[in-house]
């Protein structure tokens, strides 16, 4: 037999051997990278799904998202803690006699805190109470941070010195990555929540731009 007509299937079967072995190697390897990005985008999927569901949720608890923007605002909150405390005051019959401010002191996590103090006259103690049991149910959030209660021997009229303090923050500038999962709020945070929908919110009228009218008399 003629070596050639021998060697040249042998050369031949061991060349077609090669390139399968090659073609099967690199087919595996494009396989399992796409493999493996399809269980990332599954992965993600899920995540998404997961925050769909979760965002819902918390769209259901938030009938508005000004109310959590107004609660904690992103610049110096204090003329509309000023305008509750003053809507406050007039529906207990008691005045305003004095507003001062203080200082601004920049805590942890971003918010800042400027203390003011106010004088307030009122007849009576259930007054002053019910005023700021309102007060605190309103929103921006503030806190009472002191207050001294004294009585005029003259006419019986109380006054009021107190220390209050009106928060704000920058509101976050990054996102959490969309890959990233999370966990649904605590009860502690749901409480919270929920204590965040029940303050009543700032009376804000919203004015609306009106085109000049000619007046016959400029001074009138």
């Amino acid at each position: 037999m003629n070596a050639k007509t021998v060697l040249f299937p042998a050369v031949l079967i061991g060349i077609v051997g090669i390139l399968i072995t090659v073609v099967f190697k690199e087919g595996y390897s494009r396989t399992k990278i796409l493999f493996n990005e399809l269980s990332v985008i599954n992965k993600n999927t899920s995540v998404l799904e997961d925050r769909l569901e979760l965002l819902t949720k918390l769209t259901e608890k938030l009938e508005s998202a000004d109310v959590t923007v107004v609660t904690l605002p992103e610049k110096n909150s204090v003329l509309w803690v000023l305008y509750q405390l003053r809507d406050a005051s007039v529906k207990n019959n008691t005045i305003v006699s004095e507003i001062e401010t203080r200082e601004v002191v920049k805590g942890e996590n971003g918010i800042t805190a400027l203390s003011f103090e106010v004088k307030l006259l009122t007849e009576s103690l259930p007054q002053i109470f019910s005023l700021f049991k309102a007060f605190q149910s309103s929103a921006p959030i503030s806190a009472v941070e002191e207050m001294t209660i004294t009585q005029s021997p003259a006419n019986g009229l109380l006054t009021v010195d107190t220390k209050i303090n009106s928060y704000w923050a920058e509101f976050p500038t990054e996102l959490v990555p969309l890959t990233e999962p999370i966990t649904d709020l605590t009860t502690g945070e749901l409480a919270t929540l929920e204590r965040v929908m029940g303050l009543s919110m700032p009376n804000v009228n919203i004015l609306t731009a009106e085109p000049p009218v000619r007046r016959e008399n400029p001074f009138n």
